[in-house]
């Protein structure tokens, strides 16, 4: 869960789902990163993708956070409002992790302009989001008019919903390519709490997972 501060969307110590983490790490495990780059994890209070990081051999972590607490996973911290000017260094990161981050802020063409700021040329990033493509999403917009993760009871949490034509819009204008399109291959089934792989575990892609991945290389 979010902890929810005074201004609409900012959020600090922020845990995701384990279907969110597992599948960021499959995908960084995929990539055969060398493990003495250097990584930004973005919004990562919690701590649990950082954990991760180190089991897979990773040593070089950053994290920004809204309210960051004193963790040994990090050797460096750093207090960032996403909304303002992040305290990096230009082309300092090869890797970025954003784990359901982005829905949370107020613009995410400036998210993406610090990315790329911050981002080595030849780097990549992980971005992940709501899947606003989901059937459980599609049926509550039909039935409700809302996004199924954008309704009354995540605001003012969730601020943005985004989606993968988005990110490629916004890519295309920074000059980032977008390489995947991941999906978590885990959701709910539409107005109930049931998940559909809990029901018909071969049920997988878009239409059945809550969240996206989104992998970015910056050329």
């Amino acid at each position: 869960m979010y902890q929810i501060y005074e201004v609409v969307g900012i959020q600090a110590d922020g845990h995701s789902s384990n279907a969110i983490y597992d599948s960021a790490q499959k995908l960084i495990d995929q990539k055969a990163f060398t493990k003495d780059i250097n990584i930004a994890d973005i919004g990562g209070g919690s701590g649990e993708m950082g954990k991760r990081l180190i089991t897979l051999g990773f040593t070089q972590l950053s994290l920004f956070d809204f309210k960051p607490k004193p963790n040994l996973i990090y050797k460096d911290i750093r207090h960032c409002n996403l909304n303002d000017h992040w305290p990096a260094s230009d082309k300092e990161f090869d890797l970025i992790v954003c784990l359901e981050v982005i829905e949370h802020l107020e613009n995410p063409r400036h998210f993406f302009r610090e990315l790329s700021r911050i981002l080595r040329p030849g780097g990549s990033a992980i971005v992940s989001t709501p899947n606003q493509l989901s059937l459980a999403s599609k049926l509550c917009f039909l039935w409700r008019n809302e996004h199924q993760h954008f309704q009354d009871s995540c605001y003012p949490g969730h601020i943005t919903p985004l989606l993968p034509k988005d990110f490629s819009r916004i890519a295309s204008e920074l000059n980032l390519k977008i390489v995947d399109v991941e999906y978590t291959n885990r959701g709910r089934i539409p107005f109930t709490r049931v998940y559909w792989q809990d029901v018909i575990p071969i049920l997988r892609g878009q239409s059945f997972s809550d969240n996206m991945l989104v992998y970015i290389i910056k050329p």
